[in-house]
This record gives structure tokens, sequence and C-alpha cells, in this order.
């Protein structure tokens, strides 16, 4: 807007562009008709033609609106829904256009209107100016027209008050403002009259307006009370449902692994409809009645589809690998169960819903379990089968071999006792043959029948890279397996692949303590992860005999068919037992060892809560199958190891007794073999096969010494000193010195053989040497009590009865008394190594006995009598022979 001294003020349409403003239509203000308010931001001018404007601020609105009236004073447009404030501010004169539209030529008073005919509404601009003005005046506090009368007056007054020294100065301006009041006055009267018609208006209708304003009132409460009623509504019904796109998805949409997320959230909103907690006077609705019939016909039938989805996945992975033709064929070579990882991945997507189907639908659950057993158990137990038959095949073989490489006996394949060999290891005790057949039924009863010291030396090792893990492939690391480490790799493999099932059955169907609620359950984990480690799950306390059937169902037979494997060992070879039985506590350790510290991972609650789940009796591993099928073995192979060491006590006792004793006697040439062979089999044993070694080695060995103890020393001297020797001998070579249980024993077959064998060489020197070593041993008799001096006046051992001792010992008789006691010691003794050990023992004895005569001869006789054969004489007479 523009502003001129000559009142021609102007309004310009502008247009930005190229950094300044253009106008592009320009209005005199004095053509301006209408000026109407639309809204906050919006308001229109008549120029002949009405243009509506915009601003973003309101207050520049209001400002704008101002100034334009105020520049309109002189001819003032008409104002529709314009504040009062504004007028007032721009001093827009109200009264005159009141006058000019409502007061009639002759001054008076509007005529009233007839009642039979509607008066002509007034215009607009008027009644809203008036109303905005008449608030102003706070008229409704006193509902009268004197009170506005009186106020204005009282404003009149002011204002008479503020400009009296004004209006004084000038007559002329007195008689203006003279002019100004008469006028004022008049229009007073006019507002007076208007407002006594509108005060009386006011009151005809004041009765209508407060019934339509108390109608009004009724019908906001009313209708927000129906909004609020209907949001309730509204909010309950859907607290009972599933939005229908969910619904449908839960209904029609293929239960892929791509769409296990959408699925999972749609079965939350269902599971979370079910737990709404209603109050129990709501739930005699028929709606809310419907509504529940409708949410349980949807969970039934999405968990019968989920259920039978999961079962047809798994049977499907099931019925690949069954046909794959070479599974069976890896099973028995390698003697380890089948990769379980495609099937368990195979179902590993639909874990989070398997929980959502244990806590909306525990029937659909529960035949879940056991479709998954009924997929599972056949796989497994063929497997499990072909690994059996592979370790009896080991004894098929051994027999077949011991039998000079005959085919095996017929129905060797049954696993009956009677379908092995009967031969016995060399490193068992057994009665002699004239004995066999008292013992033979104590035989059948738990001693070892056949094998080899090679049969079980590899079992029970501990396998390289980590407790439980084989070292390689067992196929390939031998050319053929026998027994023991057959079995011992079969239950290294089958151990771990029991666990890991166990794992995946409480992994997957939340069998562990403390499972989440599926509507509060947190992102699902990524089932990939179980392809590289299972994660190891506690089980919860009231899922164990669950766990445990499930288990137990899926290995069914498994407790039986160890079993007789056992009996066949221990019936093939005795020392199999004690063996076999380290390799079952290694595994128990193992299992032990593999107690979970926490709960199911990612779904599985943690910090104390899980602590404290783990105390309880989920957390033992003896409440598991697999303890409960390795403590079966425990107690068995521990019998029948009492019942085998039982026996080898008894054929020690009864070859004692047998008649004919010459040379080494067979227990005592069995028995270092014996311990030999256990400790080599029982390789690193833990503290419960170790106790039970040590202890039957240090029984075994106490029978055997004592057995040669009580032997007849008139009669069998000689086999005392042979076969003390040749035990001794044996032993210390093998590892029973550093068993601290053998201590006792070894001391008494070390003193045992230093007295025999002393006494045996002094025989030798007594019957090859003659004269001469009666006179020398004589002679240090007689010096442990007596002086040289003392000894020499002795009769008999004058220095005369020296030189004719020495003289009936030249170096030829020297050299036929070694040859002699050679000969005797090859005559008397039959064992090579025993001959070998008493002959270096005479050889040193001899050259001693050069010595101690030329010790003594030289202390009694000073010299004076001499030996005649050198120490050099009777070395290369030794060497000769």
């Amino acid at each position: 807007m523009t502003a001129k001294r000559n009142g021609k003020n102007r309004l310009h349409k502008v247009k930005y562009s190229g950094g300044s403003y253009n106008v592009t239509k320009s209005w005199l203000l004095t053509e301006l008709e209408v000026v109407e308010v639309l809204d906050r931001y919006t308001f229109a001018t008549t120029f002949g033609n009405a243009h509506q404007w915009q601003v973003i601020d309101g207050n520049a609105k209001d400002e704008f609106i101002t100034t334009m009236l105020k520049l309109t004073k002189k001819k003032p447009p008409r104002l529709v829904n314009v504040d009062a404030r504004l007028m007032k501010a721009s001093n827009y004169d109200l009264f005159a256009e009141a006058q000019s539209e409502s007061v009639d030529p002759a001054g008076g008073p509007p005529a009233a209107a007839p009642r039979s005919a509607p008066a002509p509404a007034a215009p607009v601009v008027d009644l809203v100016n008036i109303d905005d003005l008449l608030k102003d005046l706070n008229w409704r506090s006193s509902n009268s027209a004197a009170a506005v009368e009186r106020k204005l007056q009282q404003d009149l007054t002011q204002l008479e008050s503020d400009n009296i020294h004004a209006l004084i100065e000038s007559t002329q301006r007195t008689q203006l403002i003279g002019a100004q009041i008469d006028k004022a006055v008049q229009q007073l009267d006019v507002m007076a009259a208007w407002i006594a018609t509108y005060s009386s208006t006011l009151q005809a209708i004041a009765p209508q307006v407060q019934y339509i304003q108390d109608q009004n009132r009724a019908a906001q409460t009313q209708a927000r009370n129906q909004g609020r009623l209907k949001a309730t509504l509204e909010a309950f019904l859907s607290s009972l449902g599933v939005p229908p796109d969910l619904e449908d998805l839960l209904r029609h949409e293929p239960l892929d692994q791509t769409t296990v997320a959408a699925v999972e959230h749609a079965a939350q909103a269902l599971l979370a409809a079910q737990h709404t907690q209603l109050d129990p006077d709501l739930q005699y609705m028929s709606v809310v009645r419907e509504q529940t019939a409708h949410l349980r016909g949807l969970t039934f039938d999405f968990a019968q589809r989920l259920a039978s989805h999961v079962l047809s996945s798994l049977a499907a992975e099931c019925e690949a690998t069954r046909g794959d033709r070479g599974r069976l064929a890896r099973c028995r070579a390698l003697l380890r169960p089948g990769d379980t990882t495609d099937r368990e991945l195979a179902i590993a997507p639909y874990r989070g819903l398997a929980l959502w189907l244990k806590q909306a639908e525990p029937k659909q659950y529960q035949e879940l379990v056991g479709g998954y057993v009924g997929c599972i158990g056949p796989l497994v137990r063929a497997e499990i089968k072909e690994m059996m038959d592979a370790i009896r095949s080991t004894l098929r073989d051994a027999a077949s071999g011991a039998a000079g490489g005959g085919p095996a006996t017929p129905g060797g394949g049954g696993g009956g006792v009677g379908d092995v060999d009967s031969s016995t290891p060399d490193y068992l005790f057994t009665a002699p043959l004239s004995m066999a057949a008292t013992v033979a039924g104590t035989v059948s009863a738990g001693l070892s029948k056949a094998g080899s010291k090679a049969t079980l030396a590899t079992i029970g090792r501990k396998e390289k890279g980590g407790k439980g893990s084989s070292s390689g492939n067992p196929a390939t690391d031998t050319p053929k397996q026998d027994f023991g480490s057959a079995f011992s790799v079969a239950l290294i493999n089958l151990v771990p692949a029991i666990q890991r099932e166990q794992h995946f059955v409480v992994g997957f169907f939340h069998l562990y303590p403390n499972p989440p609620a599926f509507d509060a359950r947190s992102p699902k984990p990524n089932p990939k992860r179980w392809r590289d480690a299972l994660p190891a799950y506690p089980i919860a306390n009231g899922a164990i005999d669950l766990v445990k059937d499930i288990v137990g169902a899926e290995y069914e037979g498994l407790a039986a068919d160890l079993g007789t494997l056992v009996d066949m060992g221990v019936v093939r070879d005795g020392g199999a037992a004690l063996v076999m039985l380290n390799v079952v506590e290694k595994q128990m350790a193992f299992v032990r060892s593999a107690i979970p510290t926490r709960g199911g991972g990612d779904d599985s609650p943690g910090g104390s809560s899980a602590s404290a789940a783990n105390s309880g009796p989920g957390s033992d591993p003896a409440n598991t199958f697999l303890f409960g099928v390795l403590l079966g073995l425990q107690a068995r192979l521990r019998t029948a190891w009492l019942k085998v060491l039982d026996q080898q006590a008894r054929a020690i006792q009864e070859s004692k007794l047998a008649k004919k004793k010459q040379g080494v006697l067979p227990f005592v040439r069995t028995c270092p073999r014996f311990i030999e062979h256990m400790c080599d089999a029982v390789e690193a044993p833990l503290d419960g096969a170790r106790i039970m070694l040590e202890s039957a080695l240090e029984q075994i060995l106490k029978i055997v010494v004592q057995s040669i103890e009580v032997l007849p020393v008139v009669d069998d001297e000689v086999l005392i000193l042979e076969n003390t020797l040749f035990l001794f001998a044996e032993l210390r070579s093998g590892p029973a010195p550093a068993i601290a249980a053998l201590e006792e024993p070894l001391q008494r077959l070390t003193a045992m053989r230093s007295k025999h064998l002393e006494d045996f060489i002094a025989y030798l020197m007594r019957k090859g040497l003659g004269k001469f070593y009666e006179f020398i041993v004589g002679l240090e008799t007689l010096l442990g009590s007596q002086t040289p001096e003392e000894v020499a006046y002795h009769q008999a051992y004058s220095k005369a009865a020296a030189k004719k001792a020495v003289a009936s010992m030249p170096p030829k008789e020297m050299i036929k008394a070694i040859e002699y006691m050679h000969k005797k010691i090859g005559k008397t003794l039959s064992d090579p190594g025993v001959v070998e050990q008493v002959w270096a023992t005479t050889q040193y004895e001899l050259q001693r006995m050069h010595d101690r005569a030329m010790h003594v001869l030289v202390e009694v006789y000073r010299g004076d009598v001499e030996v005649e054969f050198s120490a050099n004489e009777v070395r290369t007479a030794c060497a000769s022979l």
C-alpha cells in the first residue's frame, strides 16, 4: 500500500523477480467496497471483483487490515467478520455506517416489523461489529442498556476532562466540539433506541437460547460419551482378535524359511489375543464367546498346519538321508553315527514357532514331539546297528585268526558267548590242563577266553584333538581294527552324537529352564549357528523325564546292544573289562564336564535366574539317558572285572598245586605279561580305573610272590631261585617299579632273589673251588673276631696250610672249576634268561673271589703266601665259555 498527500492511496500487487519486486496490478483504496476476514490467515477484498489474500502470520494480517482501514477513513468499506479491536485501532466510524443503514430520514428509531411478516435481517457487518462493540462494553454482566449508556457517558466525561483545556482555548473549536457533542448525543439516542430494541429481542428469545444451549451441551456430552464408548469397544474387540491380514497369513501363508519371521509376528498377535485378561462379567457376552471360539479354531488350525509342515520337512530330510546309499557303509567303516546337521537345519527355523506351539496348543506340541521321535528313531537305530555289527565282526575276525586263518564258526554274528574262540591270551593266567574240567564252569562266568597282548593295546587311549573327539578316520588309521579299538572308537563317537541330539531336542522343543513367553520373545537367532557348535542347554527340572524318554526312544535298545558287546569282549578277553571300564569312565567324565553354565543361549534367561536354574536336578548329567547308559556299562564292567580278577587268582592257586614243577612256572611267566599288558592297555586311567588297576596288580603280584615263597625249599630251592630271578628281571624291565602299590611285593621279591642267588652262588663256589674256597672263607670268618696274628697261630690256618690250599688251585684247576660251574648252571636252570643272570653273577663272584683271597692272604701272612692264578686269567676263562 502507498499513501499520497492528495488522498489517492493505492493497493499494489507485486511479484518478486530478479532480486526486486515489480508491480503487476494496482487498485485505488477509495474503490474498496468490502473487507471480509475468512479465517486466521486468510481475508478477501472487493474492488469490483473479489480477491483473496493469504498470509503466514496472523498478526501480519491484523496489522495489514488495520493500516488499510486507516487509509480508507474518508470512504470506509463494508466490513465482514472483522475483529472490533482492528476497527477500534483504525478509528473506524461504526456509528456513521449504522446510522446510514439503520435510521430513517426523520431521525426516529427504526420501525418495528409487523409480527405477521418476518423482519428483514440486519446487515451482517453491522450485527457483527455491534456485537463486538457490546462485548467490549461487557454488557452481558448487567444485561441493561442503561449500564451501557452510563459506561459511554463515563467515557465521554473522561474525554471531556482530558480535553477541556483544549476546548476552551478557541471559541470556534468549542463550537465545533459542541456540534460534535450534539451529534454524539443524537447518535447515542439512536443507539439507546437500538439497544432497547435489541434488549427486548434478547429478552424474548432468552428462554429459547437457554434451551438451545442446554440441548447443545447435552448433545456434546452424549457425543463425547459415545465416542469414548466406541473407542473402548473397538479396542476391546481388537484385543480379542487378530487383524484380518495376520489371520489370512496364519491360514494361507506358506510356511517356508523365508516367511518364518512374518508368521512368528502373526502368531505373537494370536497368542496375545488368547492371553487377553477379561473381567469375569464380560466373559458371558455373546460377542466375547464368539470371538473366543473363533480364536480357538484359528489356533487349532494353525497348530495343525505348523506341526504337519515341520514333520513333513523333517520326514523329507530323513528320507533324503535314508536314500544315501553310502551312509550305512560309512557308519560301519568309521564307527560313527551319520551327520545330523542337515536335518537339524531343516527344522531349526521353526524353533520359535515350536515355543508358540508349546504355549498355545500343548496337545499338538506333544504330537510334534512324538512325530519327531518317529522320524529320527529308525534312522538312528539303523546307524547304531551297523556300528554294533562292525564291532562284532572284529570278534569273528579274531576268532578266525586264532583258528589259523580259517573261516569263522557258524553263527558268529549272533553276538552270543559261544560264538567266539576259546583260546587263552598269553597274558592271562590259566590252570593246568589236568584241572581244565574243574575250572571250565567258572571260565564262562567271567574269565577272558581269547585274544592276544596287542588285542586291546589301543583301547582307552585318549585321542588327539581333544576330549571326546576323534583324532582321524578310524577306518584309514589302521588296516583292520580289533575289538578293543573298535569299541573305544565307537563309544567315543557315539557319546558326543547322543549329547548333540539331546541338546537339539532341549533347544528346539524349549525344555530348558525358564523359557521366555512367546509374545515377549526376543528376535529369532540365526539357526545356522548350530552348524558349527550347538549350544549346550540345561534341562528344566520338570522336563527331565520327557527329555530322557525322547532320547531313550530314539536310541532304543542301545544299552542292551552295548551290554551284549561288553559281555562278548569280556568272554573273549577278560582284561578288556578294565580297559573298557576306563573308556566308559572317561566318557562319563566328558559328559560331566559338559554341564552348561548358563541357560539356552539367545532365548533362555541369563543372569542369576539361569544360574539358580542350573543348580537343580536338570543340570545334573546323572539325570540324562546317556549318563544312565554309561552308568549301567560302568557297573557291568566293574562286576565283570572283579569276576575276572577272582578267576585269575584261582588259576594261580591251582597252578601252584600242580605235581610236576620244572623251570619257570606258568603263572610266574604270565605275571609280568599281565602287568605290562594291563598298564599298556589302560592308558591314562582316571582315578576310578587307576585304583582298580593298581589294586588288581598288587593282588596278583602278592599271590604270585607268595606262591613262590611257599614252595618247599628242600626239594625246590633251584625252582624258587629260577622263578624268583625270572620274575624279578621281567618286572624290573617293565612298568612295575613305577607303580607305588607294587612296592611292598617287589621288596619281598628282591629280598627272596638276593637270598637264594647268594646261596646258589656259594654252593657253586664250594663245589667248584673246593678247599681253596673253604680256606678263604674260613680266614674271612676268623678275621671278623681275631687279629691277623691270632689267626695265623691256628694250626688249620698256619702258613703251611695256607700254601697247601693255594697250591690246590693253580690256574689250570681254576679254569676247570669255572667250566664246571658254567655247565652246572646250564644243567640246573632251564630258562636262558635266568642262566644268563646267574652266570653273570657267578663271573662277578669269581673275580671277587680272587680279590678276596689276595686281600686276606696279605693281611694274615704278610706276603709270604700268594694266589697262583691272576684276575686276568679268571676273566679270560669266563669269556671263553
